[in-house]
């Protein structure tokens, strides 16, 4: 056979033998002349003489194409690892952890403000959301809501992540917090769903009125609504005269300085006078005020329409004139 100077020789056996280069084998072939190639997988190194392969850490098998089993690592992958529930690298041995963990040997949970492989990524969420170790996602304290609880309970809303519905009535402001209702002045109740009764106004009808000749009081502000015929900031005054109705701002429309009912209106006619406006005499027979009286003279004898004293004709006397007079002439 033909020899190169740098190659050594040597008889294996009967009409066998076994050169090789005083250089070694090209990266990859391996035996006589290095003609053969080499099956090693994964960086795996090449016995230049006989083939073999010797596996880097990591891999084992005869052409190193086998990854470590499961928890184990090294060369020759006779290393155990201690990563809990994390992966191990089969090279190094070092722990790859599942979101939520971190550590050596991932026995620790993420801070609150981290979360994710290793803790690895910073947690967004706002205003005291409680952030997930595994996914990032936030739980939202009370009051507040959106992806990162950057966002305030819309109106009508309230409690954690703004989950529950508000139950306030009239106007009630919910409080984002509690749901508690705050009631306007005028109402009370736990879902201010009450009217303040009759005598009570303000905040939680908490105030007595403080109005005169039975008239009530805005149930909001506590001002005082005087029914007809009074007036006053307490509705403590009467109409004066000539003026009636809704706090007394209406004119008495009657004749001869007549006066008129404070709450109606209607005409309050003095004696001697009748009529809608008191602008009639009393008729015959009739007097007093709104010649409301019936005359009791007799014998044609006149009444007078004020007070209804009888003037008595000749010869008649008495409050009447029922009697004969005692002067008769013969």
């Amino acid at each position: 056979m033909g020899m190169t100077s740098n190659t050594d020789c040597f008889k294996l056996q009967y009409h066998v033998w076994f050169c090789s280069s005083s250089t070694g084998c090209p990266k990859g072939t391996y035996g006589p002349y290095c003609q053969k190639k080499c099956k090693c997988l994964n960086s795996g190194s090449c016995d230049t003489m006989i083939g073999t392969c010797d596996c880097p850490p990591g891999f084992i098998g005869a052409d190193c194409s086998q990854p470590c089993p499961k928890d184990h690592y090294g060369q020759d992958c006779v290393q155990r690892c201690s990563c809990g529930s994390g992966q191990c690298d089969p090279v190094t041995g070092g722990c790859q952890c599942p979101p939520g963990q971190m550590g050596a040997r991932c026995q620790q949970g993420c801070p609150q403000t981290r979360y994710g492989p290793n803790c690895e990524l910073k947690c967004t969420c706002k205003n005291g959301g409680l952030c997930d170790p595994v996914d990032g996602s936030c739980t939202c304290t009370l009051g507040w809501t959106g992806n990162d609880c950057e966002k305030e309970c819309f109106p009508g809303y309230y409690g954690p992540g703004c989950h529950f519905n508000c139950t306030c009535q009239n106007n009630g402001v919910c409080n984002r917090f509690s749901g508690s209702c705050e009631c306007l002045p005028g109402y009370y109740g736990r879902d201010c769903e009450h009217a303040c009764l009759p005598g009570f106004y303000g905040l939680n009808c908490a105030h007595i009125c403080d109005c005169k000749n039975g008239a009530n009081c805005d149930a909001e502000s506590g001002q005082c609504i005087c029914p007809a015929g009074v007036h006053g900031s307490q509705c403590e005054k009467e109409c004066s005269p000539g003026m009636f109705g809704d706090n007394c701002r209406q004119l008495c429309d009657c004749e001869k300085a007549s006066l008129c009912h404070p709450v109606t209106g209607k005409c309050l006619c003095p004696p001697g006078r009748t009529g809608a406006r008191c602008d009639a005499e009393c008729r015959s027979g009739q007097y007093g005020p709104n010649c409301s009286l019936k005359c009791q003279c007799v014998h044609t004898a006149h009444c007078n329409p004020l007070n209804g004293s009888c003037s008595c004709p000749a010869r008649r006397i008495g409050p009447t004139c029922e009697e004969n007079s005692l002067d008769n002439p013969q």
